[in-house]
């Protein structure tokens, strides 16, 4: 008797972001959004639109070849900087510490790819940054009148992102604490 393979097929947008790996262990792909909200196993669905659609190998084992999938629809991501992180969730082979992935993100129309190794003790990791921008690059060839305004703008973004980053650092050791 053959098994079916009953991984679900991804959709993707203008951002997607797909993870994979190759044991039973559960990996948990964690993305945060300009606004600051996370997409992850505990908030699914963010009010910028993105969502984990796909999250396996939770409560039992479903597959030797699992994936996760955050998207947002075409037209919905809004725009700024957005963080990727991986943590490893649980162990349901006990005799493997260390687990490979592979991330693709895809973010308007560009696709990148993201390999390594993460065992139980690194959590969580963050995997990368990326901006979005739909309004093209208009906005930068204004002529020295709009530097300072985009100096200021960036200042301002670095002071939220690092409050963002500290709020998830927190965030992470609470749910650690409660597992």
């Amino acid at each position: 008797e053959e098994l079916v393979d009953c991984t679900p097929t991804p959709s993707s947008g203008d951002v997607q972001i797909l993870l994979n790996w190759s044991n039973y262990n559960d990996l948990d792909l964690i993305c945060t959004d300009p606004n600051g909200e996370s997409v992850f196993f505990r908030n699914r669905t963010v009010s910028s639109g993105g969502q984990l659609e796909i999250d396996m190998n939770v409560e039992y084992p479903d597959s030797k070849t699992p994936i996760e999938n955050i998207f947002w629809q075409p037209g919905t991501a809004p725009n700024g900087t957005y963080n990727v992180y991986l943590l490893y969730y649980k162990k349901h082979e006990t005799s493997i510490n260390e687990t490979a992935y592979n991330i693709k993100l895809k973010n308007s129309g560009k696709t990148e790819e993201y390999k390594g190794v993460i065992r139980k003790e690194d959590n969580p990791i963050h995997i990368c940054s990326f901006t979005v921008e739909t309004t093209g690059n208009s906005s930068m060839n204004q002529g020295s009148a709009t530097v300072n305004d985009r100096q200021l703008h960036l200042e301002q973004e670095r002071n939220r992102l690092q409050q963002e980053l500290e709020r998830i650092n927190n965030e992470l050791k609470r749910i650690g604490n409660n597992r």
